[in-house]
């Protein structure tokens, strides 16, 4: 398992970014990727480490079979420190820190970083907590790290998605329409808004042109449903009818393609917000999501999307539905390549 969001805010900001080590408390900077750390390093940075209270490994420090393994890399089992007293109470498999030691040492450092806030210092800590909170929530409501499968199956040239993914981000747009965020975070007031008008957008359209496989009476894939097949499983050849339908089909896939396009900015400017508003380090080594495009066997490339700086400016950056389709109607009249999809709205 790795350390994840809010484990790491609770180990960085509870610590006041400095070693817990009794009498050391030196200033510490986040590990980044490795190689930027060693930069850092060289330049005289101390990368602070975080180290566990209890080992993952049998052999290693302070090692307790029992211990839940879903909380070896939580807050709870970790502990902020400088390389030298890393080392120093891991030695000798940590037999002169025991799990007791090491956690007192944790709760007064804390203590005293607690006590050095002050009550504003305090409460600044706790409304970014709670946030972190709130943020970890939505990346697994949203299912973040699955965005570039999920645009892929929308892309294809016969759109699908899974019902589960559907559920998701019909789950997910409901419950930021519920959700209070502190008036401090003003961005990221703005971004989520926008997310969620994104996500609402696209889920009506997939519930307007997808449906569940007829195969799968448990509604585990739905698929685009081309209108023009109806002809052909009545037996009824009408040239003209067939256009209309043609065109009607293509209007809806590919304003499904500027949908997921439009979503995906919207995920990316929700992660730049929790960067300026919360938190500077979130997702630094993960980046922004990308979004999957190609027909899933022969053809697959991933895109990077986030709206530009004029639009980011906007109250509402998501051009809505009837922009997207406008769109795609200029395209198809145009004969313009499809990659204009990308482009932000005026």
């Amino acid at each position: 398992m790795a350390i994840d969001l809010l484990s790491r805010k609770l180990l960085w900001g509870r610590a006041g970014n400095r070693c817990a080590y009794p009498e050391c408390s030196q200033l510490l900077t986040i590990d980044m990727q490795t190689e930027e750390s060693e930069l850092m390093t060289m330049a005289g940075a101390v990368i602070g480490e975080e180290a566990h209270i209890r080992s993952s490994k049998s052999k290693g420090p302070r090692y307790e079979s029992d211990y839940p393994v879903e909380k070896l890399d939580t807050y709870a089992n970790l502990l902020l420190l400088c390389p030298t007293h890393h080392t120093l109470i891991d030695k000798n498999n940590g037999a002169g820190y025991p799990v007791d030691a090491v956690q007192e040492m944790k709760a007064r450092h804390e203590g005293r970083m607690l006590e050095a806030m002050g009550p504003d210092g305090a409460e600044i800590r706790e409304r970014q907590e709670r946030h972190t909170v709130s943020v970890a929530l939505w990346e697994r409501k949203i299912n973040l790290a699955n965005w570039s499968v999920l645009t892929g199956w929308l892309n294809q040239p016969v759109p699908m998605i899974l019902g589960k993914d559907l559920d998701l981000l019909v789950d997910v747009s409901r419950w930021l329409l519920r959700k209070n965020w502190d008036k401090s975070y003003p961005m990221m007031i703005r971004a989520f808004e926008n997310l969620r008008l994104a996500l609402e957008a696209l889920t009506k359209h997939v519930y307007a042109h997808l449906h569940p496989d007829k195969f799968d009476n448990k509604g585990g894939q739905w698929t685009f449903e081309r209108e023009v097949k109806k002809l052909s499983r009545m037996g009824i050849w009408d040239e003209a009818k067939y256009r209309q339908l043609d065109e009607v089909d293509t209007r809806g896939i590919f304003t499904l393609y500027g949908l997921a396009i439009e979503a995906t900015k919207a995920v990316n400017f929700a992660i730049e917000s929790i960067v300026l508003d919360l938190d500077p380090y979130y997702r630094f080594d993960e980046g922004v999501v990308l979004m999957q495009t190609g027909d899933g066997i022969l053809s697959d490339r991933y895109v990077r999307l986030e709206y530009t700086a004029e639009v980011k400016r906007k109250v509402t950056p998501f051009p809505g539905v009837e922009r997207i389709s406008s769109r795609v109607v200029q395209l198809r009249e145009e004969d313009l390549d499809w990659s204009a999809m990308y482009a932000d709205y005026a």
